[in-house]
């Protein structure tokens, strides 16, 4: 009596590769696959913690999209054991997983072959040339590489089916861990992301009462300096302890009459301050918005961070995300934070892609065709080819899988007619 042998076959991209298909390579793409061979009652597969394993179907990526027969196998469970346990130790060790030339699928037709003699269906051995070798595949990159699921790591001395399922548990970040004989909460990644990004960095009082003081010193006209009052007011309110009535508030905005490399403290200030707002009205949350808008240039490139982060997380907030929730109003933010790319400032550029992304998460709440238009081929034609840091492709990818997943059908439309994969370069 044989074993069944079975090859679990996944889209990576949960449907996104489907929808930028034609754009990518020209032609409908089913999806990007990550596959995994089940025998014995055990799901295996290989990534960048080596060759693992999980219950069938217990990945981050749930349920299989497909599932193939492979044939029924008569080699024994220590054999095949002792055959992983080579295996991990030299041609699929973690280290040398590459997404592009050793990747899962190379694993899963390997272990097919010794299993049944034959391997996995070859369209999705050849798949990854294909679509990676793209520029747009280049940039969906990052994004599948942190979308590839993780198990339990092959143990060092295994040695049979029983002693594997002790082995020690390997989770990755976005991936749910999970011993065979373990039940466990399966996390899936999957579109559309709808968690805002914020930038809570504490505010460092001590390092802005010193650049405080500094600055004011420098100021030459009374009209811009502050008295000694007024500087205490300053850092009360840094530290919460001062109300923001429009008279304090009125004070703390007299620091942007300052040179422009003289009036981070303010930004850095703002940027807190909307995390856990307590503004006293409209008027002073629409002049909050309208210092980090004026303060999104080239002129000042830690300006235009604190600035992009200080909207971020204003789109983050219910109390104040009103204030960018229509066309016109993202549409500035869009246009002039994708004008800022590329730059050599790399917190800067995860904190203007981060902005984008918050947008397209507040567009799933209240979608409108303009805003998902603009959003979207912003970042397809002018944000992805600037960008050189992982985070901030990872970041803009999810923006972007966020449009064409819940944005209006028009928008997909639109992609596919600008043909991205020849305009990305």
């Amino acid at each position: 009596m044989g074993f069944k042998v079975q090859v679990y076959i996944y889209d990576l991209t949960q449907g996104m590769a489907r929808t930028m298909g034609p754009a990518l390579i020209g032609r409908p793409l089913d999806g990007v696959w990550h596959t995994a061979v089940v025998v014995y009652g055990k799901e295996y597969f290989f990534g960048g913690g080596g060759i693992e394993y999980c219950n069938p179907g217990g990945t981050m990526m749930g349920q299989p999209l497909k599932i193939e027969d492979l044939g029924e196998t008569q080699i024994t469970e220590d054999l095949f054991q002792d055959y992983l346990r080579t295996q991990s130790q030299d041609r699929f060790r973690g280290d040398r997983y590459d997404l592009f030339r050793h990747n899962c699928n190379n694993f899963s037709h390997e272990t097919a072959q010794f299993l049944v003699g034959k391997g996995i269906p070859q369209h999705i051995l050849d798949l990854p040339n294909e679509i990676l070798s793209t520029p747009m595949g280049q940039m969906l990159a990052p994004m599948i590489q942190q979308m590839t699921p993780s198990g339990t790591s092959l143990p060092s001395n295994i040695g049979s089916g029983n002693s594997a399922a002790n082995g020690l548990a390997n989770g990755a970040a976005g991936a749910f861990s999970t011993a065979p004989n373990t039940q466990k909460e399966v996390q899936k990644t999957s579109f559309p992301f709808k968690d805002f990004i914020t930038f809570d960095q504490p505010l460092k009082v001590d390092g802005l009462s010193k650049k405080l003081e500094e600055f004011n010193n420098a100021q030459k006209n009374d009209d811009t300096k502050l008295t000694d009052s007024e500087v205490k007011v300053v850092l009360g309110i840094a530290k919460g302890l001062v109300r923001l009535s429009d008279e304090n508030f009125n004070i703390l905005t007299k620091v942007d009459k300052w040179e422009k490399s003289q009036i981070f403290p303010l930004l850095d200030i703002l940027r807190s301050k909307c995390l856990k707002p307590s503004f006293d009205n409209s008027e002073q949350i629409k002049e909050v918005l309208r210092l980090f808008e004026s303060n999104l240039t080239p002129e000042s490139q830690v300006n235009a961070m604190l600035a992009a982060r200080g909207l971020s997380n204003i789109l983050s907030n219910t109390k104040l995300q009103h204030v960018l929730s229509e066309f016109e109003a993202q549409e500035k933010i869009i246009c002039t934070a994708s004008a800022l790319l590329p730059t050599s400032h790399q917190n800067l550029e995860i904190s203007l892609v981060s902005v984008l992304y918050n947008i397209s998460v507040l567009q799933i709440q209240k979608a409108n065709l303009e805003g998902s238009v603009l959003l979207a081929s912003s970042i397809a034609t002018q944000v992805l080819p600037s960008l050189t840091q992982d985070e901030a492709i990872y970041r803009s990818l999810m923006a972007l899988g966020n449009i064409i997943v819940t944005g209006p059908a028009e928008v997909k439309e639109f992609l596919q007619s600008m043909e991205i994969g020849s305009l990305v370069k």
